[in-house]
């Protein structure tokens, strides 16, 4: 053994298994899918996708034009990520949505081919994810100028940020001169908008998550009608789990129902008709609001299964949605009793 190698240690089991890493992309976490905008799951399954790109170089898992694909069943989503089948299907269609994954079909029970999409950066979107280099390059600052590059005694010296606008500080300009001011903005309308949203937001986020919009009944009836409608439209979605339902209900008909829960809650009316019968709008209200993802679910099922013509869909499905907590507990009964025992 020469000296050189007496200097170096051999890779054993542990070592090489301790030092085998995932790899994210950076600009998962910048630009158009920074913060909110893509959830953590979301990007964990964009990184679990990612390193079956070497399966697919393996396996040459790659299309007449050159494009590699991969294979990732919704089990295998499951079990990697200890998620329930629902949560797996939602997170494959938020990486759909934001255009990070194409998934094809290819029928005769075989798994669906996944590509992997990753954003072009042209001239437009270079600044937007800035930050990917800024990071960890201080350099990329000085080239372009930043202001984390300029030493801070001379950030002082910024003339613009200035409060004194004469030799004697702006506490000595005459009142009338003061006005004149350009650098005190007046509130604009699209602030005073911006202000209105905070609120509704606020309020809605209050309403969600003590789970009782009841209580601030009084303050969403001082609300104008349309945001009135914006808010009541987040509380029943929230209500349904509608995301968690797309991923396993038509989207029309969720939308829909939807749709026609809010037109009853923020109906002006002092009664609401249910199967030929007025029954006061407060009653009705209150359980629409409290119709959860099971209801809908069982709402869209009963729906699937009917047979017989419905003339007024819309009245139909008004009724079978006041009358699902009432009725849901047997019918799932019923079911069970059919499917376990051959009951009728």
């Amino acid at each position: 053994m020469s000296r050189q190698q007496r200097n170096r240690i051999k890779y054993t089991r542990q070592t090489v298994i301790a030092e085998l890493f995932y790899q994210m992309p950076k600009w998962l976490m910048f630009g158009e899918f920074a913060g909110a905008r893509l959830s953590c799951a979301s990007r964990v399954l964009y990184m679990l996708m990612l390193e079956r790109h070497k399966l697919s170089v393996k396996n040459n898992w790659f299309d007449p034009n050159g494009d590699a694909y991969i294979y990732f069943k919704v089990e295998d989503i499951e079990n990697q990520l200890g998620v329930a089948k629902a949560t797996a299907m939602k997170l494959k269609k938020e990486l759909s949505e934001k255009s990070l994954m194409i998934e094809v079909r290819q029928g005769m029970n075989k798994p669906n081919k996944i590509y992997l999409l990753a954003p072009m950066l042209n001239d437009s979107k270079t600044t937007e994810y800035h930050d990917v280099f800024q990071e960890d390059n201080p350099e990329v600052a000085e080239i372009t100028g930043s202001s984390k590059s300029i030493p801070p005694e001379v950030q002082k010296l910024d003339f613009r940020k200035s409060k004194n606008h004469t030799s004697e500080g702006s506490e000595f300009i005459p009142p009338e001169i003061q006005k004149l001011d350009p650098n005190k903005k007046k509130i604009s309308k699209n602030e005073v908008n911006k202000n209105e949203k905070n609120k509704l937001s606020s309020l809605s986020q209050s309403i969600i998550s003590e789970n009782n919009s009841e209580k601030y009944s009084d303050l969403i009836d001082g609300i104008d009608v349309t945001n009135k409608r914006k808010l009541y439209k987040a509380i029943i979605r929230n209500n349904i789990d509608y995301e968690t339902l797309l991923c396993s209900q038509d989207a029309a008909q969720v939308d829909e129902i939807v749709e026609i829960i809010l037109e009853v809650v923020c109906s002006p009316k002092e009664h609401i008709r249910i199967n030929s019968t007025d029954i006061e709008s407060k009653t009705v209200k209150e359980r629409l609001l409290n119709l959860n993802q099971t209801h809908i679910e069982y709402v869209i099922h009963s729906l699937n299964q009917n047979t017989t013509q419905v003339k007024n869909i819309k009245a139909y499905l008004l009724t079978m949605l006041y009358n699902s907590k009432a009725t849901i507990s047997n019918y799932y009964a019923a079911r069970v009793s059919h499917d376990a025992y051959g009951l009728p």
